[in-house]
Order: C-alpha cells, then structure tokens, then sequence
C-alpha cells in the first residue's frame, strides 16, 4: 500500500504550490529580467534559468504534497473519495487529451511545437488539478452539507 505524507504537508502544499507557479509566471512574463536590469544585473539568462527550475519544481512538489497528504481522520470514507477523486481526475485528463487531438488534427499546420509541449504539460497539470479540487471538495465542503 502507498503510504501518505503527514498531515502538515498539506500546509507545504498551500505555501510551495502558489509560490512555484508565481515565479515560473513572473519568469514567463519577463518580470524577473526587468527587475534584474533595473537592479543593474546584465547577465540574465541563469537567473531566468534558476527562477523557472525553482518554480516549476516548487510548484511540482506543492501539488504532490496537497494530493498526497493524510487528512487528520483517515478512514474508509476518505479512501473511497480519494479512488473516486482519482477515478473522475483520470476522466477528465482523457477528454482533454483526446479533444486536444482532435485540435492539433484539424489545425496541424499553423500549431508550432511550443504549443504542443504546453499542451501536453497542461495535460499533467489538469489531471493534478482536477483530483485535488474534487477531493478537497468532496471532503471539505461534502462533508459540511450532509452535517447541516
């Protein structure tokens, strides 16, 4: 059986997850290089570099800890929701891959290759995405209705 991470990781999740994705956009957008020229750095491009390795895989293990981490009552109910979860998580992720295809199908020519590779990190990141929000939906929020 797979073992969880402990509860408060899912406290690293909220941090690490939103702070990678802020600094790999900050570096897309170029707003690091601005504000390094405007700090007086002219060699850029380790900087960009190390801003959007340090996102990307800060964002990375900020999902892995929210998907991956132990609710404080771990019982059969939250295993079920987290089957479920993946279930509807792995769903959704083969409906936009096949809808993309379909996409990249009709409009070959004019899609360059960065387009595809985005595409297909969306792909991940959309399964990711989609399980933690069920989950912590279902849980949270589920849990809080049937309560009232």
């Amino acid at each position: 059986m797979f073992k969880l991470l402990p509860h408060y990781c899912k406290r690293i999740g909220l941090i690490t997850a939103p702070l990678g994705f802020f600094l790999w956009f900050a570096m897309q957008k170029n707003y690091v290089t601005s504000l390094a020229l405007a700090i007086g750095i002219d060699n850029v491009k380790p900087l960009n570099v190390t801003i959007a390795v340090l996102g990307f895989f800060s964002f990375l293990l900020g999902i892995y800890a929210l998907a991956f981490s132990k609710e404080k009552i771990e019982d059969e109910f939250i295993r079920e929701v987290r089957f479920e979860s993946l279930q509807i998580a792995g769903f959704v992720q083969l409906v936009f891959l096949i809808f993309g295809f379909i996409l990249i199908a009709f409009y070959e020519n004019s899609i360059r290759k960065d387009t595809i590779m985005l595409f297909f990190v969306g792909v991940i990141f959309i399964f990711w995405l989609v399980y933690i929000l069920r989950f912590n939906f279902k849980v949270h929020i589920g849990i809080y209705r049937y309560e009232k």
